[in-house]
């Protein structure tokens, strides 16, 4: 979404960062969900009254973003388990099993329920990763203002307790390596909560992923009640950066679980009137970001210059600059400007504010082509297997005072997809808890020198944070 123009007053939006479905619901848009009640949020050993946002986190100068995420990187899986188990296809369901192989590959995600630091004593629905028969009944205790149903709440507690068994399974020396597994109860549970994949046709291995960590956070959720308000409306005038941690502050007190510690990071949109030059901010969570992929045939980018026509297609570092470069917003999508009262001429900007312990970049190469078909980009890409480098890509403040010697990454798993948008296949690419990397094609897996780093069908990159 564009910048609105139009009578009333609008902000800056940040496309491109794909939360899940009902986090993006939740994120902090006045225009997108009316906010429900003014007052407390209220968190397990947290109190957020009205206003307090401010108070608890005025920036990020309270802690250290590199420490924080030290923490949970520092979780690894016990010690001589190792994951090198294939997925039977159980027709069709190569996306999942891809997906699943990347997720179980998240050593913090891994070892958050292996180790038991996900069963939190102050979380209502530790229960489930306790494996308490209570779940059958039900984990989780309803109060005013909780967002989901409470058959919406079963469902997340089905596709947490089957994630946990399979990954448990998978991880188990009950499963010695190069054995294969049935992902089938998980599948099950997964179409119980998302209807989109119910059947066995072919599906988006980034929807799966989305609507996976939709589940888990949704049943792991240590925040009992949401009480929802319209944070901007108050605190729109604030300076950028403190503007920043007091939406942060209030998007944890509505979604605090180990998916949003692993995966969730926070971007800044500003823009820009070209009239008398008043800036406007938002900031909003993300789990993953999509980044466009330029097209060959069209020349889509002059940032890439010569690169576009090399045999080597456009590197990563290209599709991020492609997903910060300044946007001129003009015509039905001119901003309208709060000083000036009118839609302006003006310059939209996205950056990073705050970079996730995990991060996934999902690369767009399906898009529509009118009359509703879809065609495939397949630009190969280059992407580094060590010390990706988001220092470009991140805000001023962070850039300059929680990241000055840079925010590397480390790859450590790849969904592939191979073929068109109707008969293609999926597979998965991923280190194991051994440093050595493997193939994973459903039941079939293979040693791996190291993985490709140029690729046509290289779909999600899977990144952690080096913090040393």
């Amino acid at each position: 979404m564009k910048g609105t123009s139009g009578g009333g007053r609008s902000r800056p939006s940040t496309p491109g960062a794909t939360p899940s479905r009902r986090l993006h619901r939740m994120t902090l848009r006045s225009d997108t969900r009316a906010a429900k009640k003014a007052g407390a949020a209220h968190q397990d050993n947290h109190d957020y009254e009205s206003g307090d946002f401010h108070d608890s986190t005025i920036s990020y100068g309270d802690f250290d973003i590199r420490d924080e995420s030290a923490k949970m990187l520092a979780m690894i899986p016990p010690k001589g388990l190792s994951c090198l188990v294939g997925l039977y296809n159980e027709g069709n369901t190569c996306y999942l099993n891809s997906c699943i192989q990347c997720l179980v590959h998240t050593m913090p995600l891994a070892a958050s329920i292996l180790n038991g630091n996900a069963t939190l004593s102050s979380n209502p629905a530790g229960t489930v990763l306790a494996g308490s028969k209570s779940f059958q009944r039900r984990s989780f205790s309803m109060e005013c203002g909780s967002e989901l149903a409470p058959r919406r709440l079963s469902e997340a507690n089905l596709i947490t307790r089957e994630f946990r068994d399979l990954l448990t399974r998978m991880w188990s020396s009950l499963c010695p390596p190069y054995s294969v597994a049935s992902a089938s109860a998980f599948l099950r549970s997964l179409q119980s909560w998302d209807s989109q994949f119910a059947g066995y046709h072919q599906q988006d291995a980034q929807e799966a992923m989305r609507s996976i960590l939709d589940g888990l956070h949704e049943s792991l959720n240590r925040v009992k009640s949401r009480h929802y308000t319209d944070i901007y409306r108050e605190y729109e005038s604030r300076p950028e950066d403190e503007l920043a941690g007091i939406t942060w502050n209030y998007h944890k007190s509505l979604n605090d679980s180990i998916i949003q510690d692993i995966f969730c990071g926070q971007l800044q949109s500003s823009i820009e009137c070209s009239v008398c030059k008043k800036k406007s901010h938002c900031f909003d969570p993300f789990l993953d970001l999509s980044l466009p992929l330029p097209d060959q045939q069209s020349g889509a980018s002059s940032l890439l210059g010569s690169r576009m026509g090399s045999k080597w297609g456009v590197s990563i570092s290209d599709c991020l600059s492609l997903f910060v470069a300044p946007e001129a917003l003009s015509g039905h999508d001119r901003y309208k400007c709060s000083t000036c009262k009118v839609p302006q001429l003006s310059t939209k900007k996205l950056s990073i504010y705050r970079a996730p312990p995990i991060l996934v970049l999902h690369l767009k190469r399906f898009h529509g082509s009118g009359s509703f078909s879809f065609r495939k980009n397949d630009t190969p890409v280059s992407y580094p297997l060590e010390g990706l480098d988001l220092t470009d890509y991140l805000a001023a403040t962070p850039r300059r005072q929680y990241y000055p010697h840079g925010a590397r990454y480390d790859l450590y798993a790849v969904c592939n997809h191979s073929g068109s948008l109707g008969y293609g296949h999926y597979t998965a690419q991923c280190k194991d808890a051994d440093g050595l990397w493997y193939s994973f094609n459903d039941s079939s897996v293979s040693t791996l020198s190291e993985p490709s780093i140029v690729s046509s069908s290289a779909y999600i990159l899977f990144y952690q944070l080096r913090c040393a």
